[in-house]
């Protein structure tokens, strides 16, 4: 089971979260803080950072995958139905 689905993370806010918060999120991914407030803000993580983002969470012994972020992405992304 993943770690988003294991600790029932449905958003990219939560996510980030899930780091300590935009701050610390910010120190690990390797961005401005402000940016990381944005995507807190918008619940969105561009794909580009993906990468760096899963690289991120094995420091900080957060098991965690571009699957996940898929995941995360595609819940958002859903057409609306009716």
């Amino acid at each position: 089971m993943s770690f988003v689905m294991k600790h029932n993370i449905q958003s990219f806010s939560a996510l980030i979260d899930t780091f300590g918060g935009p701050h610390i999120f910010a120190e690990c991914v390797g961005i401005k803080t402000s940016l990381a407030r944005q995507m807190k803000r918008r619940d969105k993580i561009n794909p580009r950072h993906w990468h760096n983002v899963v690289a991120a969470s094995k420091k900080k012994d957060i098991k965690l995958s571009e699957a996940d972020l898929t995941r995360l992405y595609s819940q958002q992304t859903e057409p609306l139905s009716g």
